[in-house]
């Protein structure tokens, strides 16, 4: 998903939000109270800008974590069958 175009232009978007965020607050002085207001606004909508970033990040992270966890499940499970039909054939040739 992630060397889909359109997913790498996406992220190249919210990359330049947030740039032109920072850009609006991270040089400026505050001269009042009032500025005060804005500078956090726009601190929210980077940090929402970045939790969208981040978020097919943590879903394939989870995913990946899933699919080891079935791995790990289904070769125990394979393995009990294994050794239970060989302890059934042992038992058969007595």
């Amino acid at each position: 998903m992630k060397e889909q175009p359109g997913y790498k232009y996406l992220i190249e978007i919210a990359d330049a939000q947030i740039e032109s965020r920072r850009g609006q607050f991270e040089l400026k002085a505050l001269t009042s109270i009032n500025d005060i207001l804005p500078q956090e606004f726009f601190k929210g909508e980077i940090s929402g800008i970045d939790l969208f970033r981040r978020f097919v990040d943590v879903r394939l992270q989870i995913v990946e974590e899933n699919i080891q966890e079935l791995t790990k499940e289904i070769e125990e499970n394979a393995r009990r069958n294994s050794d239970s039909s060989s302890s059934d054939d042992s038992g058969r040739a007595e």
